[in-house]
């Protein structure tokens, strides 16, 4: 061979076999040779470099992916894992600066990792079963933002990763309420045959909750749980020592600390084992009428880590207890106090990282209709003092409530209501009017605070047609709404009239339509 054979050989190896080298990801690695593979620790984890600077991990879906090279070059390639429908892409700059975009099928998000040029950049991925965890590593010049889109939620999406208590699990915690007796009635100021001043109150409660994880809906409502309890409320015996059984949700307002919260808690039952108004062997009782009484409650309280099964909690509580005017007397009773509990978590997860959804809420409207039925007492003041009318009355209506979702966790908008009461405007117990004249349609402002399979909803308003009698003035309501399925919802309401006289009950299903929430 002679020597300019030979140095055109040499200048075409030199110049044109590093231009075609290219990068290889695969499964099988078997279109790599040995001496170019990057090694890797097992199935399970696999860690490539590319351009010696950015990584990338996968240890859910077993991606066991090599790379064949160690520059970029201008070449952009891809990879594909028959694991988890997931596809990657890998380009370069001309700077040989690497991006990386992968998404995943199964997990039903997209992540997208970009790098200015001259910059370094570390990136890992973890996805395990739909809760992402990323983390982004910058040079001190510049930062690296990571996104991802959840389509499952419509919502902007932002969990605290510097929370060290977690997501998901079970708890039982056991709960102290020593409380004062509000004085509304003279009854309870020491109008009773003892001449007893009720001035105490002890509650004793046990709650049973499970931790909703990020995936179940709870993004804006971090640390939420729900649950069911017992309780035995302690009086006297005038009013009786009933026990409840009760609905009870909450959730973080504030993190303060590494171990200390600000949560909010409300407790929705019914109590019973009341010892109620009786003409001869309790007259004096204007509190309670019935033996079963509805019971509601919110608690606000301080919640310290103690470890990772256990919380102290101690805060105020506020209770209310009476039967929405299903039979009179029913002044109901008021009572407020501390709040002392002791948690444990069965199997309270250790903390882990969670990363924003990218996409933003958009408000939209939704429509919700209500349909309610109850009955209810009749009770009046006379110049004789108050009277109650024998028996009960029917009671009947609907609400039609355009909404506007303002965001995630809040609506607001008005509310077209219509109600038939078939006690209104009568003053003795065989009078009868017509239905057009215990008939009535109001306009109110309605706002709902939004949580998971829970919405409390409250309004004001007042009647424009027929508004006469007991239909004129203002009315309010104060409701809860029990997700059923994804558009139907279960309604226990109560109405009051001038914000002092109880009014009725509201107990139906509704429907929303237009609604966007998985």
């Amino acid at each position: 061979m002679s020597a300019r054979a030979f140095h055109l050989i040499c200048i075409f190896v030199v110049l044109f076999v590093p231009m075609t080298r290219a990068f290889a990801w695969t499964d099988d690695m078997s279109s790599c040779s040995a001496d170019e593979l990057i090694p890797f620790q097992d199935n399970s984890l696999a860690d490539r470099v590319i351009a010696d600077n950015e990584s990338f991990s996968d240890t859910t879906v077993l991606c066991s992916a090599d790379v064949c090279g160690k520059e970029c070059n201008g070449i952009a390639h891809s990879c594909s894992d028959d694991f988890s429908c997931t596809s990657a892409t890998v380009g370069a700059s001309s700077s040989s600066t690497c991006g990386t975009s992968c998404s995943d099928d199964l997990s039903c998000t997209s992540a997208t990792v970009g790098a200015s040029s001259g910059s370094t950049r570390g990136t890992s991925c973890t996805d395990d079963f739909n809760i992402i965890t990323a983390t982004v590593g910058a040079s001190s010049d510049s930062s690296l933002g990571f996104s991802c889109t959840d389509d499952f939620s419509s919502t902007s999406v932002c969990v605290d990763t510097s929370s060290i208590s977690a997501f998901g699990g079970h708890r039982i915690e056991f709960t102290f309420n020593p409380s004062l007796i509000f004085h509304t009635n003279k009854f309870l100021r020491g109008d009773n045959p003892e001449y007893r001043v009720m001035n105490r109150a002890i509650t004793y409660k046990l709650k049973y909750a499970f931790v909703s994880l990020p995936q179940e809906k709870t993004f804006v409502h971090p640390e939420c749980y729900q649950g069911i309890g017992v309780a035995h409320h302690h009086f006297n015996a005038q009013l009786g020592n009933p026990f409840s059984v009760f609905l009870f949700q909450g959730a973080r307002i504030a993190k303060l600390s590494s171990s200390l919260t600000f949560n909010y808690e409300w407790n929705l039952g019914l109590a019973m084992g009341w010892n109620p108004y009786n003409a001869v062997a309790n007259s004096s009782n204007r509190i309670i009428g019935s033996k079963v009484t509805a019971y509601i409650d919110a608690d606000f309280y301080l919640s310290w880590i103690v470890s990772r099964n256990i919380d102290l909690n101690m805060g105020v509580s506020l209770s209310h207890f009476s039967n929405g005017n299903t039979k009179i007397p029913n002044a109901g009773l008021n009572i407020g106090g501390a709040n002392i509990g002791l948690a444990y978590y069965i199997d309270r997860k250790p903390p882990r990282a969670l990363s924003c959804a990218a996409q933003p809420f958009s408000p939209y409207l939704t429509y919700d209709l209500l349909l309610f039925g109850s009955w209810r007492s009749k009770g009046f003041y006379t110049e004789d003092g108050p009277m109650s009318l024998p028996g009960t009355y029917a009671v009947c209506g609907f609400n039609f409530a355009p909404m506007y979702n303002l965001s995630p966790m809040f609506r607001a908008g008005i509310s077209f209501d219509g109600a038939y009461d078939q006690s209104a405007n009568i003053r003795t117990e065989h009078e009868r009017l017509s239905a057009w004249r215990q008939m009535a349609l109001g306009v109110s402002a309605r706002a709902e605070f939004v949580m998971p399979y829970f919405t409390i909803a409250a309004g004001v308003g007042t009647n424009v047609i027929n508004s006469k009698g007991d239909m004129s003035g203002v009315y309010q309501v104060l409701a809860l709404k029990i997700d059923l399925f994804r558009d139907t919802f279960l309604h226990i309401g109560y109405t009051l009239h001038d914000l002092k006289t109880p009014n009725y009950l509201m107990l139906g299903l509704g429907y929303r339509f237009g609604h966007r929430r998985p």
